[in-house]
């Protein structure tokens, strides 16, 4: 019976599923709106003032379920916006059966029992490796080693239109720096809704050169992007030309920290009546890194995307206040030239 159950499994992966990512899924209305509503928010400024008068309910939207989003006070929804993303689209089930396929790696629990079951499971070295994938709600996992000494995390966009294919060629990668040296590599994943950061990478410092030069050779992933890594991300820029986002890691989300940041903030002017700006911003960051310690919620939830780490939530503030002042210079020189 059991082996009944893989041969149909199978026979559903051959016959039901295209390798050709079919991007016709974003085409509908909805999608085109998210779109539209993303792009009102492209820059901080843009940002600010967008969340800002959906508050104040100057701005509302022909979605009734995107004006709660936006107008309930959450650090969530700032995040999303943020990330730009489409987590309304799953795409877990076809990262799953083009793995299984295309890599020979089940990366579902379940199917890897019925693989055991019968007989069929590789050497133990093999189940060893196979056991480092994971699907859970949000993220397609590559478990790696859970090390401190993991301090980079890549943050790369993968276009929508060949993310499947994409997904599966940086998998190859990843699958080849493992077997070189397992230690190289810490979590890396992919998310199962779009976003302008939908691929992280934790690694080892001396790891990144060789994996950005891995994806050059290998795929035109780099090359080919049109998406701009997350407004609020560090960046560097690799020999192909392409902005790859890169932060130091300790644990925790930067993006959900700088979220929370904002989302205060947004709340603060509203309650004060006033007009959100950078600089208001630089200073509520400013107030927020000392009373760290407090016990507010704003604290814990602070702490908490900084990795409960002094030193994490520390560089966080650092970098957050560094993107926010080159975001100012920038609006100046943007403000000084010559119309």
């Amino acid at each position: 019976m059991e082996g009944e159950k893989l041969d149909k499994l199978s026979n559903e992966i051959e016959k039901k599923y295209s390798y050709e990512y079919n991007s016709d899924v974003f085409s509908n209305d909805y999608y085109q709106f998210l779109e539209d509503e993303f792009s009102k928010a492209s820059t901080l400024d843009a940002l600010l003032k967008y969340f800002y008068e959906a508050r104040i309910g100057e701005y509302k939207t022909e979605h009734e379920v995107w004006n709660r989003i936006i107008t309930q006070p959450n650090q969530g929804a700032v995040y999303k916006v943020l990330t730009k993303l489409h987590n309304e689209y799953d795409v877990g089930d076809e990262i799953d059966m083009a793995i299984m396929e295309q890599i020979k790696i089940p990366i579902n629990k379940r199917k890897l029992l019925l693989l055991k079951q019968q007989n069929n499971a590789k050497e133990e070295a093999e189940l060893h490796y196979i056991e480092k994938y994971e699907i859970n709600n949000d993220f397609f996992y590559f478990i790696g080693p859970n090390d401190k000494s993991f301090k980079v995390k890549l943050y790369i966009p993968i276009e929508k239109e060949d993310y499947i294919n994409d997904i599966i060629k940086i998998m190859e990668i990843l699958h080849q720096m493992y077997q070189e040296d397992c230690k190289q590599l810490g979590n890396c994943k992919f998310r199962l809704g779009i976003s302008n950061d939908n691929g992280t990478f934790r690694m080892v410092e001396e790891a990144v050169p060789k994996f950005i030069k891995l994806l050059d050779e290998k795929t035109t992933i780099l090359s080919d992007s049109k998406t701009e890594p997350n407004m609020l991300l560090p960046t560097m820029q690799t020999p192909s030309g392409a902005k790859v986002g890169v932060m130091p890691d300790f644990g925790g989300s930067y993006l959900m920290f700088s979220a929370t940041i904002i989302e205060g903030y947004v709340n603060y002017c509203v309650s004060n009546k006033n007009y959100p700006n950078l600089e208001g911003l630089s200073e509520y960051a400013n107030y927020l890194s000392q009373k760290i310690n407090d016990d507010s919620d704003t604290s814990k939830c602070l702490k908490r995307w900084g990795g409960f780490d002094e030193e994490g939530v520390h560089t966080y503030f650092t970098i957050f206040n560094d993107v926010i002042s080159n975001q100012i210079v920038l609006n100046e020189q943007e403000g000084g030239k010559i119309k």
